[in-house]
């Protein structure tokens, strides 16, 4: 806690200032072993005096049993941005401008005039996952078209390594919206060149929301990849619990470690329809995924019903079902969910959630349950905590498993100049590292 007092005190004068103390642990009865993982995460932005800006993003997962104090390190920002006339510099480490989730550790230069911009970035290329420091020198063009109607970009990479070229390749992202009826989104990552695939797509993407009407919505979604920098476990694992998803921001639990590049290239289709009536919403989620091995395969279906804001907006109601087929066989889980405004202005919040699974790989009947409780507190100040139970019958073994996490959070905001265009390592045509299609829906298992 020390640390805290001793950055919040530096940074009185910060534009803005977010702290996170967590633990999570998990329990399996099966096996009788508990692992807890702790978290310290800083975003930060200060002010320097016109026109520079030092940010900070980092988290730290800690293991105090493992044999590596510190399980994960990501710093994802560390550095500073100056402002000069329409030129814009990056020196330390940064997103690289509409890289999508590439990282540098050295420096960026942008130059825009009216809605162009064109620029370049060169360093080091550090691991996407871990952030840890690499030694891939690389560089590489970047040239875009940002306005209130279509952002378009272009940006290159050449990143070597010891021995030769470790990547060479293309990334070009396009958004344009039609005002409230449609949006569109697209993305292609292309390697030119690859020690071990040589040429070929990387990942490609495209994400279409069609809304007809105030009640009526559609989300289309198609993504290929070879390449799992875009993608998160919720992707890779139909099974994943919604507690997971609330997690994940901790980053104490992630299935992938690194910036793995498999040869065969995978695809994934999706439709989301949904309908509102009142306070009522009916939806439909459906994700296939084709791959060359079975156990890659999966086809996902949810339908979901929900009435929202019912007793004078203090109570959400659901019922889903997730159908799920893949090379184990079914797996199915139906139940409610429950959201409960125990506050105004839900300052005090409550959701949980009850299911029924089926699976053939089960014995008999599974079930699962969580519990969250979000508090908004004074000063900026926010407390959060989960609790899951799981239960799964595997032939003679009845596997339990229990899962929690708190986490302690706190907002400090101060009035300042607005930050510079694209300052933070993002931009209006820059994807967050996964995608839509990577994103669990509420309840799902």
């Amino acid at each position: 806690m020390w640390w805290w007092l001793a950055v919040a005190a530096w940074a009185q004068g910060a534009d803005q200032l977010r702290t996170t103390l967590g633990v999570a642990g998990v329990h399996a009865a099966s096996i009788g072993q508990t692992d807890v993982n702790l978290l310290l995460a800083e975003r930060a932005r200060w002010s320097l005096g016109e026109p520079t800006r030092l940010w900070l993003d980092a988290a730290f997962t800690i293991d105090p049993d493992a044999a590596t104090t510190f399980e994960r390190s990501r710093v994802r920002a560390l550095g500073v941005t100056v402002q000069a006339s329409s030129v814009r510099l990056w020196i330390g480490r940064s997103l690289v401008q509409h890289g999508g989730p590439r990282l540098v550790d050295g420096v960026q230069a942008v130059w825009s005039e009216g809605p162009w911009e064109l620029g370049a970035w060169g360093g080091l290329a550090p691991d996407l996952f871990t952030t840890r420091p690499e030694l891939r020198p690389g560089g590489g063009p970047i040239l875009a078209y940002v306005d209130n109607r279509a952002q378009l970009s272009l940006t290159g990479e050449v990143v070597g390594a010891e021995g030769g070229l470790d990547r060479a390749g293309a990334l070009a992202q396009a958004r344009v919206h039609g005002g409230r009826l449609w949006d569109l989104s697209t993305r292609l990552d292309w390697a030119l060149a690859e020690p071990d695939t040589g040429s070929g797509l990387s990942d490609a993407a495209a994400f279409l929301q069609v809304r007809p009407s105030d009640a009526v919505s559609v989300d289309l979604v198609y993504n290929a990849f070879s390449a799992y920098r875009y993608q998160q476990t919720a992707l890779l694992d139909p099974t994943l619990q919604r507690f997971a998803a609330r997690v994940d921001p901790l980053a104490l639990f992630d299935g992938l470690s690194q910036d793995r590049v498999d040869p065969t290239v995978h695809h994934l289709v999706g439709a989301t329809p949904e309908v509102h009536i009142g306070a009522m919403q009916l939806a439909v989620l459906g994700r296939a995924r084709l791959g060359a091995l079975p156990a890659e395969q999966f086809v996902r279906l949810q339908p979901r019903v929900a009435a929202r804001g019912l007793a004078d907006g203090r109570l959400d109601l659901e019922l889903s079902s997730n159908l799920v087929r893949y090379d184990a066989g079914w797996n199915t889980s139906t139940g409610p969910t429950v959201g409960l405004e125990l506050l105004p202005s839900r300052a005090l919040w409550l959701d949980t959630t009850a299911q029924l699974v089926t699976s053939d790989a089960y014995s008999g009947v599974g079930g699962y349950a969580d519990l969250f409780v979000d508090w908004l507190g004074p000063g900026g100040v926010t407390l959060m905590a989960g609790l899951a139970w799981d239960y799964e019958p595997v032939e003679e073994l009845d596997d339990v498993g229990v899962t929690a996490f708190l986490r302690l959070q706190h907002l400090l905001t101060r009035t300042s100049p607005s930050a510079p265009r694209g300052a933070a390592g993002g931009s209006p045509a820059t994807p967050p590292p996964a995608s839509p299609a990577a994103a669990p829906a509420p309840g799902l298992r």
